[in-house]
């Protein structure tokens, strides 16, 4: 049985017991773990008898660790018996530990709370008729580029066909035009969906979208031979005072993730496992040695996953 009170600022507290039996079982498993690594003068490596283990590392450890095991074990039908969904770490307080007891305990935890979204539908297609801009690409930019890689390629070849380069050139460019207005437009829909929409952003969340703005830069500058000291340096502005800056747009962020992460569940939208597996490794063999080995596939596998999600919610708002 628990308890679950409504706090303020999207946070939830519940009160809860683990039964004796289990919290027991979980101290038990807590010993055996201790016991395998420690070896005692007269005793051999996990040969050391439970009474010692006990008197070495010291009961309260022992039961706190057996506090942990539980509530790692019981987090998934806690918050299911709560009808919650928990955003960010937990606080955890323990009311009462004791040997033969129940496991007493507290958790303060942030949560979404239910998001409702309007015709989002009806909304991307009246968006989107009145963001079409006509994408012209001009003689003059043409020429631009053409003139420059003439003057800095000197693995042109003197005899290349001026017009078939000059037609790459411009598909190139409207290429890039294209997708800068495609973005644009996405970003406009997101907006006009999200401000129909009823959406109370967490601050464990804002913070999660601010840390990962600040990864971020912090990744394109090092690819720029930047510290992150010198970008400071240059723009005159503390980590604290860039954090305080960026907040709204993270909130922005962090609104139009939880939107997006909406529509999905209402669409049941899900790329397939094969794509995703395709894209993945695709990723990793474009990646250097180095930079594979300092990347774990599973966050390149998430990466591929929510980018492939965001396509496919897009792809579903852009056709109506």
């Amino acid at each position: 049985m628990i308890e679950v009170k409504k706090l303020p600022e999207s946070k939830v507290e519940i009160t809860a017991e683990i039964s004796a039996d289990e919290f027991n079982h979980a101290f038990v498993e807590a010993i055996r773990e201790a016991q395998k690594n420690l070896e005692l003068p007269g005793f051999r490596k996990g040969m050391v008898p439970e009474k010692q283990v006990i008197a070495h590392i010291g009961e309260e450890n022992l039961l706190v660790d057996a506090a942990k095991r539980a509530l790692n074990k019981h987090w998934d039908h806690l918050i299911k018996e709560a009808n919650i969904e928990p955003m960010g770490r937990p606080d955890v307080s323990l009311t009462k530990i004791a040997k033969g007891n129940p496991l007493g305990f507290k958790i303060i935890v942030s949560v979404l709370e239910e998001i409702t979204l309007p015709d989002y539908k009806a909304i991307a297609k009246e968006t989107i008729s009145t963001h079409l801009p006509n994408i012209e690409v001009t003689d003059e930019e043409v020429s631009k580029i053409f003139d420059y890689i003439k003057q800095n390629n000197k693995n042109l070849p003197p005899d290349a066909d001026e017009k078939k380069l000059k037609d790459a050139i411009s598909q190139n460019i409207r290429f890039e035009k294209e997708t800068k207005e495609r973005d644009k437009r996405r970003v406009t829909v997101l907006e006009a969906i999200a401000k129909k929409s009823s959406v109370i952003v967490p601050d464990v969340v804002v913070d999660a979208e601010l840390e990962k703005m600040l990864e971020e830069l912090q990744t394109s500058l090092k690819q720029m031979g930047l510290t992150w000291e010198q970008y400071l340096s240059q723009i005159k502005k503390t980590e604290a005072e860039l954090r305080i800056a960026w907040r709204a747009d993270a909130q922005k962020r962090a609104t139009f993730g939880l939107v997006l992460r909406e529509i999905m569940k209402k669409e049941n939208i899900n790329p397939p496992d094969e794509i995703a597996h395709s894209k993945t490794e695709e990723m990793l063999r474009a990646m250097s040695e180095e930079e594979r080995n300092k990347t774990s596939r599973e966050r390149v596998s998430d990466y591929v996953r929510g980018r492939l999600l965001h396509e496919m919610v897009f792809d579903l708002l852009e056709k109506g």
